[in-house]
């Protein structure tokens, strides 16, 4: 990521390194990997520029996994790709069965999404509120609205 406040985040939520957006990125790597480059590179970005550097980034016969998504086409450099015989993978729409794992996980406690949401607001507020979000982007992993659950008084986190 190139935003400050979201290497910051991730430094704060996932505690992982962050690379500097300003120095060569595949220097970064050697140091954080002894010497070697990852053998599997996440772009999560969906910029084409990120993604179109990642064979860069990813030891001779490492993957790249594009979880991101872009509308671009992407236009990846062939002969790295042969040298380095990377294999190059994309993410899926989950499966309906993988939201009930995921949902069991969030409602057993053993995994908190409370972290990511980075602000909230009762649905009478979204008006007022809504530009400041757009303005704040870069900051703003998750937005909550709370909605009334009808019958029962409780705040629901809709989004």
């Amino acid at each position: 990521d190139n935003d400050p406040a979201r290497l910051e985040l991730a430094r704060d939520l996932q505690g992982t390194a962050t690379l500097d957006p300003a120095a060569p990125k595949d220097e970064q790597l050697r140091t954080h990997g002894a010497g070697d480059l990852p053998t599997i590179v996440f772009d999560a970005t969906g910029n084409v520029g990120s993604m179109e550097s990642t064979p860069d980034l990813v030891s001779p016969s490492g993957s790249i996994v594009f979880v991101g998504h872009t509308t671009s086409d992407l236009c990846l450099h062939n002969p790295t790709l042969h040298l380095k015989e990377v294999s190059i993978h994309t993410s899926r729409a989950a499966q309906p069965s993988e939201w009930i794992d995921l949902l069991d996980l969030v409602s057993n406690g053993i995994l908190s999404p409370t972290g990511w949401i980075g602000t909230r607001c009762e649905l009478a507020e979204v008006p007022s509120v809504f530009p400041s979000w757009i303005e704040d982007r870069g900051t703003i992993v998750k937005a909550m609205i709370d909605v009334e659950n009808p019958g029962t008084d409780q705040p629901g986190g809709a989004t």
